[in-house]
């Protein structure tokens, strides 16, 4: 498996890797073990990042995407295969996944929290239109961007005929 925009030059210096997928390929098959084993290369490579803060800090990100990050891949993968994703970790103890779509971003981030419940902010958008935004549990806000994600591909595609199919206007037909 190719993993686009890994350039080990970058990498130190990056924060985010992303995996594009070219669906013009003869050979373009994703799987959900691509963008988990993915998304863990992408932790193993950050995660260090809240070691230098702490390892307690380090834990509870490990503790988040362990129990986390299947539950993500599998929701996004139950609405379409995304055209990018990306997971980045920082220092201030935070995992931010991205996912882009043909015309749609969605962007999850989760705080963690040492002391409390960790927080996820979920933010949705169809080209620059925001069509979801707020802090939410994980399943109530995956649940709302599936929702939402299969609300605008049926507006999109009603009414869509493929180019190659013929469309018959049965009012303008004339069988007299």
């Amino acid at each position: 498996m190719n993993f686009l925009h890994c350039n080990p030059n970058v990498i130190q210096s990056s924060d985010t890797i992303e995996f594009c997928m070219d669906r013009e390929s003869k050979n373009f098959s994703i799987e959900r073990k691509h963008l988990l084993d993915l998304t863990g290369l992408c932790w193993n490579l950050y995660s260090y990042r809240l070691r230098e803060t702490s390892d307690t800090l380090f834990e509870a990100g490990e503790v988040e995407f362990k129990l986390s990050n299947s539950v993500i891949i599998d929701k996004i993968l139950e609405v379409d295969i995304p055209w990018r994703i990306g997971l980045s970790v920082t220092r201030d103890g935070s995992l931010h996944y991205t996912f882009r779509f043909k015309d749609m971003v969605l962007f999850i981030a989760t705080y963690l929290y040492l002391d409390e419940e960790n927080h996820t902010y979920i933010e949705f958008f169809k080209d620059d239109d925001l069509k979801i935004s707020g802090h939410y549990s994980l399943d109530v806000g995956l649940e709302l961007f599936k929702r939402q994600f299969n609300k605008i591909k049926e507006e999109d595609y009603s009414g869509h005929v493929p180019h190659d199919t013929f469309r018959l206007d049965l009012d303008t037909i004339n069988c007299d």
